[in-house]
């Protein structure tokens, strides 16, 4: 069988405003790609799955921004730049074309 890893930064961050955790999704999907952190250099924006997947698990994981949250995964096709977010602690999802928190994340396949 496939076993899969995911592993979160440690806290939500990203580049586009200094001293803040938020951005646009273009500078923070940018942020997460050339991410090198622990000698890692494999960061992406996570996916829908994996962010409710957090939200689910906020109070084992810890160290995120209240707020909503970027994924990865556009929200309509033909509203291109909206993308899905996720409300942390809640878990409720939205469609976004402004300035979220995001967390970056790796996965592994083992």
């Amino acid at each position: 069988g496939v076993v899969v890893q995911v592993n979160w930064i440690s806290a939500t961050i990203c580049s586009s405003n200094a001293g803040t955790s938020y951005g646009t999704f273009n500078s923070c999907n940018s942020f997460c790609n050339a991410l090198t952190l622990n000698g890692y250099t494999d960061w992406q924006m996570p996916s829908l799955t994996q962010m409710k997947a957090v939200a689910s698990s906020s109070s084992l994981i810890g160290g995120y921004a209240t707020g909503y949250h970027w994924t990865g995964d556009p929200y309509n096709p033909a509203m291109p730049g909206w993308y899905y977010t996720v409300n942390m602690p809640g878990g409720g999802t939205s469609a976004y074309n402004g300035s979220e928190n995001v967390r970056a994340v790796r996965v592994q396949f083992y």
